[in-house]
């Protein structure tokens, strides 16, 4: 009886172990979460790609101005927020070359619209006011642009940056907040412009990161999940446009750019959304279509992943 006890204490030691190497064997297997995020500053100041694009979109070629971009420029009395959001490309673009000057034309861009926010929250100017898609957006921007500028170690531009924040927060308690529009909601699924659903769940995200605000990430996560079951099997998002027309591929473009900084920033956000990003741009190979507008999105996909196509079209655009 004591043999037979005996035995079965081993057997069941044996059991114990083989199970705790099968599990540490899986565990290795398995990507570790800390190393599926991206340090954005730093893939922009490494990646030869990259600091070429980010050379090419040096605003200090420009006339200084007020801050204005676009349209605003010409017609500063519209205050379309849509044009301000180079304020962001610029912002990485100083990021990637470690230069404060252009971070600072970035930065102006956002001061611009923020010094025109109406007291209500919006930004209206003589010829209407912007939409609460292109403000949400706007505002998610303004958010990723404070964070990568603290990632990159740029503290004092970062604060300057982020003395704008109590403006960010009066617009998000204004009626045209996206995050609290519930009528957007319901026009933009009748529309199905999945760029726009991806850009909010960007804006979200971003939005609640800087204000430390967790209840902003469920929106994002609610958000992402309506983006990811409208993906067709080719990888195409759908965004009412005439398909594989320029502006459709724009579309497509602006979806993956949301989507691409989410993966970025969020481990789990990884995992879910490596695959669908690169089924978007496989959709984008197979149309045969040029690539138009700024090579930005193309250009990062192709530093992070190093994919063929990304790459040859990145450096068509950009060498």
């Amino acid at each position: 009886m004591r043999v037979h006890t005996k035995f079965q204490n081993l057997f069941a030691a044996g059991c114990l172990i083989g199970c705790l190497i099968a599990c540490l064997i899986a565990d290795a297997a398995k990507p570790a979460k800390s190393n599926l995020l991206v340090d954005e500053a730093k893939l922009w100041r490494s990646d030869e790609l990259l600091q070429r694009l980010a050379k090419k979109m040096n605003p200090l070629k420009m006339p200084a101005g007020d801050g204005a971009l676009g349209l605003n420029r010409k017609f500063p009395e519209k205050v379309l927020v849509e044009h301000q959001i180079d304020g962001w490309n610029w912002i990485r673009s100083g990021v990637a070359l470690s230069n404060g000057y252009i971070v600072d034309r970035g930065i102006m861009a956002f001061e611009w619209a923020f010094a025109r926010m109406q007291d209500s929250g919006s930004f209206e100017g003589a010829f209407g006011e912007s939409k609460t898609i292109e403000i949400s957006n706007f505002l998610g921007l303004y958010s990723r642009s404070v964070l990568l500028l603290r990632s990159a170690k740029m503290d004092e531009h970062a604060k300057r940056l982020e003395r704008l924040t109590p403006r960010l927060e009066a617009s998000l308690r204004s009626a045209r907040s996206l995050l609290g529009e519930r009528r957007w909601d319901r026009a933009e699924n009748r529309s199905w412009v999945t760029q726009q659903r991806a850009q909010a769940a960007a804006a979200a995200f971003w939005i609640g990161r800087l204000l430390v605000n967790p209840g902003l990430k469920k929106t994002a996560d609610q958000w992402l999940d309506d983006v990811l079951k409208r993906q067709e099997a080719t990888g195409f998002f759908p965004n009412g446009l005439p398909s594989k027309s320029k502006v459709s591929i724009r579309a497509q473009l602006e979806t993956l750019e949301a989507l691409q900084g989410l993966a970025w920033a969020d481990a789990t956000y990884a995992l879910r959304l490596r695959e669908p990003i690169s089924k978007g741009f496989r959709w984008i190979e197979s149309t045969g279509a040029p690539i138009s507008g700024a090579p930005i999105t193309i250009a990062t996909f192709a530093a992070w992943t190093k994919n063929p196509f990304a790459l040859k079209a990145a450096r068509k655009k950009i060498m």
